[in-house]
């Protein structure tokens, strides 16, 4: 069985990996940042919070987009990458005007990254 911490940190080296790929540049966790309560991972403009689980539900969902919102620093912009046991990548982030969320796949990120 496999510990909450140990889960964790295996999802957010998952997604430093797909940063890793899609920037060209080492991507790496944000160690300090979380043990003072900030982000996972620090990208570009983007504060970014991950998110592992057997299952996930709405309410894990939304839990989860609050702690991105509310630990993303004023000059960047939240994103939330989470997932459940064997499904793919979700990724959370707000739309055009900042006043609502969008989730995508992992492809329709990696195109809006590139565009």
């Amino acid at each position: 069985m496999t510990n909450s911490r140990t889960k964790g940190a295996n999802g957010e080296r998952e997604v430093c990996k797909i940063l890793t790929e899609m920037s060209g540049y080492k991507v790496v966790r944000s160690l300090e940042s979380v043990r003072a309560g900030g982000c996972d991972i620090e990208w570009g403009k983007y504060n970014i919070e991950v998110k592992r689980k057997k299952v996930i539900t709405e309410g894990d969902i939304k839990r989860f987009w609050r702690q991105a919102t509310e630990q993303c620093d004023e000059d960047r912009e939240p994103v939330l990458f989470y997932r459940a046991d064997r499904e793919p990548w979700n990724i959370m982030v707000f739309n055009d005007d900042k006043n609502c969320c969008q989730t995508m796949d992992l492809q329709t990120f990696k195109e809006m990254e590139h565009s």
